[in-house]
């Protein structure tokens, strides 16, 4: 074994998905990963693994998720409930959560239609991080400075990559 890829190790909401897929805050480990379960241990006991594990010649490779967060909110019951309409008819008023990005400012990280009413879906999980938008690709991009120079983990598995390399309307770029 010369390495080990982890799930998404960051920070999700509670509802979040056992596997971590649901990322909320990408600078912060998942605290219910921890075996000390205080917020100032938890990077401690991260940078320690890691170097176990560089101890042992085994790199560190983050599965990241940069093309939706765990701020969908409810999306999941909405398709559930009106099955027979499109997924990507998300009304961000009546079904997402709001933590962080959305209030921010929610045209800025997400892709959007219908005049900011509507997420675009290019990812499944009903909220595409508007991922070439010069604040975004600066978050992602310090995010990952952030977990190499700070956490030295080794390398990244970008979890659907080809979402981020659409424009601010969804389309493909050239």
């Amino acid at each position: 074994i010369t390495a080990v890829e982890l799930l998404p190790p960051f920070e999700k909401p509670l509802d979040g998905g056992y596997w971590g897929y649901n990322t909320l805050s990408f600078f912060s480990p998942e605290l219910s990963y921890a075996w000390r379960r205080q917020r100032e241990e938890v990077i401690d006991e991260f940078k320690w693994m890691v170097e176990e594990l560089h101890k042992r010649g085994i790199e560190v490779i983050l599965d990241v998720v940069y093309n939706h967060s765990g701020e969908g909110g409810l999306w999941r019951e909405k398709i559930f409930q009106q099955w027979q309409l499109p997924p990507w008819n998300l009304d961000p008023q009546e079904i997402a959560s709001l933590f962080s990005y959305r209030g921010i400012d929610n045209a800025i990280y997400y892709l959007m239609n219908g005049g900011g009413r509507h997420y675009l879906n290019y990812s499944g999980c009903g909220n595409t991080v508007n991922g070439n938008h010069p604040v975004v690709r600066d978050f992602i991009l310090n995010c990952l400075r952030y977990w190499v120079l700070h956490m030295h983990v080794d390398g990244f598995r970008f979890d659907l990559a080809s979402v981020l390399t659409r424009g601010q309307d969804g389309e493909l770029l050239p």
